[in-house]
């Protein structure tokens, strides 16, 4: 199912979901691990695979009180309490209480050596 518009509504947030494109190979230590691609982050939490994925605050419910974070924070979630919505990698959102979201966080650059 395409998603062409989603709305929160009550306590409830609605998260994007976006695939981190770290290339074809992962490095882990010294090592290159190759990445799974899997197009669905249901499926990622059930599987241990490679491939990671970010969640940012799309839209927050009217009644959610005093949220501490926004629209476009990038979160970490309470993985049990979602409810996927969605079919592909540009088109994946997931709805949770607005009390499921955790924590708020920013990814630093890595640094690549040759």
């Amino acid at each position: 199912m395409r998603i062409k518009e989603i709305k929160a509504k009550g306590k409830f947030v609605v998260l994007k979901f976006e695939k981190v494109d770290d290339g074809m190979f992962k490095k882990k230590g010294s090592l290159l691990i190759p990445s799974v691609s899997t197009s669905n982050p249901q499926e990622n939490a059930s599987q241990k695979d490679t491939t990671r994925w970010r969640a940012f605050i799309f839209d927050i419910g009217p009644d959610v009180e005093n949220p501490s974070y926004k629209i476009g924070d990038m979160v970490v979630f309470n993985n049990y309490d979602i409810k996927y919505v969605g079919s592909d990698d540009d088109n994946t959102f997931g709805i949770v209480q607005g009390h499921n979201i955790m924590a708020t966080y920013a990814e630093e650059e890595e640094e690549t050596t040759n």
